[in-house]
């Protein structure tokens, strides 16, 4: 299902014009691609930043961290912790940072 869709957006992204002869008929073939490739590349850029992200990104945010989540699993820069913080966050539940394991002396 989801490559035959991916499948058929590629294959109209690639070959259907349509949009061009209908809507922009007086515009330039190339000048079309460029824009339509622009837009597209864009689009996918602010699409991947503006998807809340369930843990801190792979990628550096600069310390910056979303109103409102602050001390959550979103700004925690420990990733086990994070997870451990998400999956208690998900089940309705305040999550609380493991005992400390005895000193053995």
């Amino acid at each position: 299902m989801a490559t035959s869709t991916v499948g058929r957006l590629a294959e109209k992204f690639y070959y259907d014009f349509s949009l061009h002869k209908r809507f922009l008929p007086n515009m330039a073939y190339n000048k079309y691609v460029a824009l339509r490739h622009n837009l597209l590349i864009t689009g996918g850029f602010f699409f991947i930043l503006s998807v809340p992200f369930p843990f801190v990104p792979a990628f550096p945010t600069m310390g910056l961290c979303p109103k409102g989540w602050e001390g959550s699993f979103v700004c925690e820069p420990d990733k086990h912790k994070a997870l451990d913080m998400y999956k208690a966050y998900r089940a309705g539940k305040k999550y609380e940072e493991p005992a400390a394991a005895p000193a053995h002396h």
